[in-house]
């Protein structure tokens, strides 16, 4: 999907890329924010209260297949999850 997206869109850069991302969590509820270095962060995700650390995990193969095609390759890689205990997700794309 970010792949067609990517193309459709014509996004060039990262700043494009997470603006695009932001637009597609919004419809999720879920809060990412994201600059044009690649640094993101989640203040409030809807599935933050009923997913275990391990499922979050597991999901977020997902966050990645799409930000590796909106990017063009980049990769994502969190540093802090809120079903860790942090107050918010936290990492990079890069």
């Amino acid at each position: 999907m970010g792949r067609r997206l990517r193309f459709w869109l014509g996004i060039r850069t990262m700043r494009k890329a997470m603006s695009v991302a932001r637009a597609l969590y919004r419809v999720m509820e879920i809060d990412f924010q994201g600059d044009g270095a690649g640094r993101f962060a989640v203040s409030r995700c809807r599935f933050s209260s009923c997913y275990s650390p391990a499922a979050c995990k597991l999901i977020s193969s997902l966050d990645r297949g799409l930000l590796d095609g909106l990017t063009g390759g980049a990769r994502m890689a969190f540093t802090q999850r809120i079903t860790e205990g942090a107050a918010y997700c936290g990492g990079e794309v890069h």
